[in-house]
């Protein structure tokens, strides 16, 4: 019975990975996932946002530019698990975590009558988020990882629309279905597996 500690120490995979998506607003995002079960993980990530940008000038894409100040600086750290069913190389998952967020940004701000002034505003944000999403594998160790990221976190009484590192974008104010506080981000992620699993390492030796 001595074999079973190590069969179960190499089912336990891990991976590293980036999300694309934070990029468009100059934000690194990178994360991690620690196989503890067959089908539940856990998972942390962390990063920091810098963009700078002239008061003239477009965001990336011109839809970003109410989430881009004249400059952002922020940083986060998130940990969770994921719920998911590997019964092949492409599943689908549910993930839950918990999202510190820091920023120090300078920003328009508008009063009740529509004048804008320049200020500088930073705080620390901490929230919750629920992610529903399908892995794909499109190398023997590379994995597409796409889902959908909403959140929560207390809204922030200065700017109306922000983005949160970690959490996502704000999606009240846009004449569509949203709350105070409430975040959406889609997740495009490109991890790497460091350590196999047994059955993967079978496989390639058939």
């Amino acid at each position: 019975m001595a074999f079973l500690p190590l069969i179960s120490k190499a089912q336990k995979k891990f991976y590293v990975g980036v999300n694309t998506v934070p990029l468009l607003v100059g934000t690194l995002d990178i994360r991690a996932e620690k196989q503890l079960t067959r089908t539940f993980s856990i998972q942390g990530a962390t990063g920091f946002r810098y963009q700078n940008r002239d008061s003239t000038e477009s965001a990336f894409v011109a839809a970003l530019n109410r989430y881009v100040g004249l400059r952002n600086r922020g940083a986060f750290l998130s940990v969770g698990g994921r719920f998911f069913d590997p019964s092949t190389t492409e599943y689908p998952y549910i993930a839950f975590d918990v999202v510190t967020a820091w920023y120090d940004e300078t920003v328009f701000v508008f009063d009740s009558s529509g004048e804008a002034s320049i200020q500088d505003i930073s705080g620390l944000q901490v929230g919750g988020s629920l992610t529903i999403g399908f892995v794909s594998q499109i190398m023997k160790r590379v994995h597409l990882d796409i889902g959908l990221q909403l959140g929560y976190s207390p809204p922030r009484d200065d700017v109306l629309n922000y983005y949160l590192p970690g959490m996502g974008f704000t999606t009240y104010g846009f004449n569509v279905y949203g709350v105070p506080g409430g975040h959406a981000q889609l997740q495009v992620s490109l991890k790497y597996n460091l350590v196999k699993d047994l059955r993967q390492l079978i496989r390639e030796k058939d």
